[in-house]
């Protein structure tokens, strides 16, 4: 399990974490789904560390420290690993291009270099705490479905089971299985148990007072 920290500056703001509200707080579908993949994609990250490759991350290559982006698209979300198993959001930006705008990483870079000489500061905002703002305010039945995904996502690729075959084994097509985990749109229950089905597990629905 790998933490997730957010970068905030020597006056304690966080750039992505005011991002994340203003998604959170937005009546926009567009950006409540916007908000949903990140949520999933953060999960994964948590989850799986280094082992998330693409379409979720790109390592960006040819600088002087490791730089990651993840890919909730449109967004672009720059992040680097930075003390054993954490990890550092660092900026963000929406791509309009086919390739990486070469000002935005040399933006993260620099906030990157800050962070690494400060060693990160003693209190800071991490990707938990805004999680638990999420789980408060939005559908619980959604967050769940996604947050299933998250983990059952994570474990076909701990097992190493492609898409192509995973989707062999229940019955879709690989780009039908790729649109699932890229969350172009939240899965149905039934869904979810196909998936799970495919790794020999079994979903089970709980009803608490």
């Amino acid at each position: 399990m790998y933490r997730i920290d957010f970068y905030e500056d020597e006056d304690g703001y966080s750039e992505f974490e005011t991002f994340l509200e203003e998604l959170l707080y937005s009546n926009d579908k567009s950006q409540r789904s916007l908000l949903k993949k990140i949520r999933y994609q953060l999960r994964l990250l948590k989850e799986l560390g280094p082992r998330l490759r693409e379409p979720q991350v790109k390592q960006l290559k040819g600088y002087v420290y490791p730089l990651f982006e993840l890919r909730p698209v449109p967004e672009r979300i720059f992040f680097a690993f930075w003390d054993q198993n954490r990890y550092v959001i660092l900026s963000h930006y929406t791509k309009r291009q086919n390739q990486t705008d070469p000002r935005e990483v040399q933006r993260a870079l620099r906030r990157l270099e800050d962070w690494l000489a400060r060693k990160g500061v003693t209190t800071m905002a991490t990707w938990n705490e805004f999680e638990k703002k999420m789980n408060a305010t939005m559908p619980s039945q959604e967050l769940d479905i996604i947050d299933t995904l998250a983990e059952l996502h994570s474990e076909r690729i701990r097992r190493g089971i492609s898409q192509r075959e995973l989707a062999k084994r229940i019955g879709m097509t690989q780009p039908q299985l790729a649109k699932i985990e890229l969350l172009d749109s939240v899965p149905s229950f039934t869904t979810l148990t196909r998936y799970a089905a495919g790794l020999g597990l079994k979903l089970k629905i709980s009803i608490t007072s």
